[in-house]
């Protein structure tokens, strides 16, 4: 489906979505694209000025301290820096690692925590499982294999492609690697869906269940905040038609960049 922006009200705030692409906290119960991988490695968004300039194009909203809004008040608002230099293993290791040491790779980590339930494993790996995919609502039966594996997908919550172009040219390799496999910014998701948003920012692309629309966005602003990135001036105004309909939506934290400074992530 093409991408079309399109201009809606919402309480009085604009916002820009993907025609019919709208239908959300971090909940540990509830991408370069290979076996289980994800899909939002790719090169969609536009090509912009490498020399990024402060905006003020997207006033900010009262917010509540604590709150997904308030977050949002505190990034700084830039154009979109260009793509230029991007690679997806150069820029941000190679997927999947095992970066907290536990003896499995990141993206099984992720499978276990997400899976509603798992009928067969082995070790890190999971051959059965059931999924409910938080960006559809639906209930996806899980087989591991060359042709079914991709049914699950692990997202970027913010893509790769377009953190690289929101700031993350400018962190270290190592804060890099640790954005890539921080828990807060990677779900397993529907795998087509996860194809369909490729590396688009709120301002193009949310979820269709509406009702994960807010945790969706708040995880967004959280992992933005945790690694020091900005939002364009159109997607802050997305976020925040999207954050007025849920005030209380609390932000997020992780402790990955902590985890870091103290040396106790295998990144390198």
């Amino acid at each position: 489906m093409a991408a079309k922006k399109t201009t809606l009200g919402c309480g009085g705030i604009a916002f820009i979505l993907i025609v019919g692409a709208i239908v959300g906290p971090f909940m540990p119960d509830s991408p370069s694209t290979d076996s289980l991988g994800g899909g939002n490695g790719g090169s969609t968004a536009p090509s912009a000025s490498p020399e990024p300039t402060p905006t003020e194009d997207a006033p900010d909203v009262p917010a509540r301290a604590g709150s997904a809004l308030n977050a949002l008040n505190r990034l700084k608002v830039r154009s979109m820096s260009s793509s230029a230099g991007y690679d997806r293993e150069g820029s941000f290791g190679a997927p999947w690692t095992d970066v907290d040491g536990n003896g499995c790779d990141t993206r099984n980590d992720i499978l276990r925590r997400d899976f509603s339930s798992i009928t067969q494993a082995d070790g890190c790996l999971i051959y059965r499982g059931v999924i409910r995919d938080r960006y559809t609502g639906k209930q996806i039966d899980f087989t591991r294999g060359q042709t079914t594996s991709l049914a699950v997908q692990i997202d970027h919550v913010v893509a790769l492609h377009n953190a690289w172009m929101t700031g993350a040219r400018t962190l270290s390799q190592e804060m890099r690697v640790a954005l890539a496999n921080d828990p807060l910014n990677l779900q397993a998701v529907d795998g087509p869906t996860n194809s369909r948003k490729s590396d688009l920012d709120a301002s193009w692309w949310l979820p269709p269940r509406r009702d994960y629309q807010c945790v969706y966005v708040a995880r967004q602003i959280s992992v933005k905040r945790e690694y020091h990135l900005w939002v364009t001036p159109d997607e802050k105004i997305a976020m925040q038609s999207v954050l007025t309909t849920c005030p209380r939506q609390k932000a997020f934290q992780s402790d990955y960049p902590e985890r870091l400074a103290k040396g106790e992530l295998y990144v390198w």
